[in-house]
């Protein structure tokens, strides 16, 4: 029954119209069935055992490692478009899928299949010539979509269907009337319902506007639909934002073929996995009684010369007390009547001439009926080029989370340099606009008090003219600090110009505004400035109207302020 249904497998595997294949972490080819060698015109033979970079041209070969690197990173599926050129210079266009095939105790490979998606392209390039030239040919648009070969469909910026081909009848079983009263959604298992509109928000916002897409449908009879999407954003001749075009293209076939692989493919996957690893057992003695001839690859050691080696022959200095330690516990597990452990180490082991090379070591000790230990079966894989990747890797980690770090720091010292006045550490005129208008709207929206404060030193002039331009420079710096000390949290103070300084008071009425102000006065009134002694300031208060912009806000303060000033200075005045 087994065979048979191994024969069914690579029947299937050879007959069906999709690229798949198998490749080792080092992009080693371990198996692709006929219709990868068709496509890529080289022998199945030619191609089982040798790496893409030795068979296929430098960018093919670099474009299918760049999915391939990573399905290995992340352990997850990976799915794109790829690209090459054959015999004839066409370029073919694949949508491919790639994941790791797992089995337990056996390193990982990967599995990938791909489907030619060249006549989409071509449909693709159609309906953008079709769309560049709509305005002037309905005819030839409405030609391009009904006859497509794959489903077609306009879908307006809500999302709702709008027109259908009848191959997307065809797709889903339902008629155009049917599918023209539906949106994207309707359609859409429930687990792929967030697909589509995160798309079309994206899109309709400046996002990217073309995208290519998996999902998955309910056909009107109940069973599962697979697509690829294909969408693209339609504007107008002036720019307007008008509709979506997508492509359909049922994929149901070859995810059912990927399930059926999935299902059959177990015992091969383990022959090719290890079909360039050391092969290696020991008995119970310690000695070695089987090495395949990976030992003389890997490690130039001959077959029988590597059987009459002891294991601490085999290791770096620091990967022998590793290998101790197991035996160890699988002589107390054999003596205790209870399960060996297996061993999954990655250790340093010695070549022939001297060097040293770190490897994968997975070893499962094999028991008889009556409990005692037959022997160990071991794999050595060569893990010495991802090592070093691994190596580079952290290091190039390391050497961007730095250069991040300086980034942050960069960045926020110029934001802090482009919003705050460089003498007194108040946020600059442009900054406190920005906060004005962002408050105001707060306020609009919560029936919030909104104060504004403005006030201006007295007979400022005769310091700069009597101690000079510094002393004067030094007189606003002490009187910010006294400011800041005065504010609460949530308020903003800004140097307005020369000696004109603004305070926003969120969550604040006139006459609290006026508190606070005058609070500030008295302070500096009472404060001994540097060489100059005491200074005053007049104030005006305002409190915000419903409707009032920001600029009047702010006259009617200075009017206010103004007003203080005529009165006889060093005293608050509202507006």
């Amino acid at each position: 029954m087994l065979k048979a249904t191994e024969n069914l497998a690579i029947a299937v595997l050879a007959d069906i119209g999709i690229n798949i294949y198998v490749k080792s972490a080092d992009h080693r080819f371990l198996y692709i069935n006929p219709e990868t060698a068709r496509t890529f015109h080289i022998s199945v033979d030619n191609f089982v055992g040798r790496l893409d970079i030795d068979l296929l041209p430098q960018s093919v070969a670099e474009q299918l490692r760049a999915l391939d690197d990573k399905v290995f990173e992340t352990g997850e599926k990976q799915q794109g478009e790829e690209s090459l050129v054959d015999a004839d210079g066409k370029s073919r266009y694949f949508w491919s899928t790639k994941m790791l095939l797992h089995s337990p105790g056996l390193e990982d490979c990967l599995l990938g299949y791909s489907t030619e998606i060249t006549k989409l392209k071509e449909v693709e390039l159609s309906l953008k010539q079709a769309n560049d030239a709509l305005l002037q040919s309905e005819e030839l648009f409405r030609q391009a979509f009904d006859g497509a070969n794959t489903g077609m469909c306009i879908v307006n910026l809500e999302g709702g269907l709008t027109r259908v081909n009848r191959r997307m009848t065809d797709i889903f079983g339902y008629s155009e009337a049917e599918l023209t009263q539906m949106t994207v959604n309707d359609l859409a298992i429930e687990e792929d319902k967030k697909v589509s509109p995160e798309f079309i928000d994206h899109a309709v916002h400046g996002g990217t506007q073309q995208a290519v897409f998996e999902k998955r449908y309910r056909h009107k009879n109940g069973h599962i639909v697979h697509c690829v999407i294909s969408s693209a954003l339609v504007h107008d001749s002036v720019g307007q934002l008008k509709f979506f075009v997508s492509q359909v293209q049922d994929i149901t076939r070859t995810k059912y073929l990927e399930r059926e692989l999935h299902s059959s493919e177990q015992r091969h996957r383990l022959m090719l996995e290890y079909a360039s690893d050391i092969l290696w057992s020991m008995r119970g003695d310690g000695k070695f009684s089987f090495f395949n001839r990976s030992v003389t690859t890997l490690l130039g050691y001959e077959q029988d010369e590597a059987m009459e080696m002891s294991i601490d022959a085999f290791l770096a200095p620091e990967s022998i007390p590793i290998a101790h330690e197991y035996l160890f516990r699988v002589q107390q597990a054999i003596a205790n009547r209870t399960e060996p452990p297996k061993f999954h180490e990655e250790v340093r082991q010695r070549r022939k001439d001297g060097s040293l090379i770190w490897t994968e070591i997975l070893v499962f000790p094999i028991i008889d009926g009556n409990g005692n230990l037959v022997e160990l079966l071991g794999v050595s894989r060569d893990i010495e080029e991802r090592k070093q990747y691994e190596i580079a890797l952290q290091q190039a980690r390391d050497k961007a989370e730095a250069a991040q770090i300086a980034l942050a720091r960069a960045n926020a010292e110029l934001k802090n340099l482009a919003s705050t006045d460089e003498l007194t550490g108040a946020i600059n005129r442009r900054q406190f606009e920005i906060s004005l208008k962002s408050q105001i709207t707060l306020a609009k929206r919560h029936g919030q008090p909104l104060c504004l404060v403005m006030f201006d030193l007295d007979h400022f002039k005769r310091i700069n003219d009597g101690y000079g331009h510094s002393c004067g420079d030094q007189v606003l710096v002490e009187l910010s600090q006294i400011v800041r000390n005065s504010l609460r949290e949530g308020d903003f103070y800004a140097r307005w110009g020369g000696e004109e300084f603004l305070i926003l008071l969120p969550y604040c009425d006139l006459e609290n505004g006026k508190k606070i102000a005058d609070g500030i006065r008295r302070c500096f009134a009472q404060h001994n400035f540097f060489k100059i002694g005491h200074v005053t300031a007049s104030f005006g208060v305002a409190q915000w109207k419903l409707e009032e912009t920001g600029s009047d806000w702010i006259s009617r303060a200075d009017k206010a302020m103004y007003a203080a000033k005529d009165a006889g200075r060093n005293m608050v005045c509202s507006g």
